[in-house]
């Protein structure tokens, strides 16, 4: 009897909710590299379809790498408004102007 009234007790018992508050502008967890990305990560951005993703890495690759974020406007189709975007989910790294280490290169 205990058990059952112990088992009624818990499985009506409803949790009070956990407090929290929204701390401004929330930090995106995906980013890729414009230097390093290959046409598969870009694709995963918004308003980024298979054609613009091959257009961005052909260009990088015939261009040299892009030295800012705003770069990517070179690209033929992006303008301020995809850029505006998109740009919470770019990086670029210091390190990303030198050519990637074999290992990077046979996963590609």
């Amino acid at each position: 009897m205990w058990l059952t009234v112990q088992w009624w007790l818990l499985s009506t018992a409803r949790p009070r909710p956990l407090p929290w508050e929204r701390n401004g502008r929330a930090v995106p967890v995906f980013q890729i590299d414009i230097n390093r990305a290959d046409w598969i990560d870009w694709i995963q951005l918004d308003g980024i379809g298979e054609t613009m993703a091959h257009r961005i890495v052909a260009d990088r690759e015939h261009n040299g790498p892009f030295s800012r974020i705003d770069d990517l406007m070179r690209v033929d189709g992006i303008g301020p408004a995809t850029l505006a975007r998109i740009r919470d989910h770019l990086t670029v790294d210091s390190r990303s102007s030198l050519p990637k280490t074999p290992l990077e290169s046979a996963g590609n």
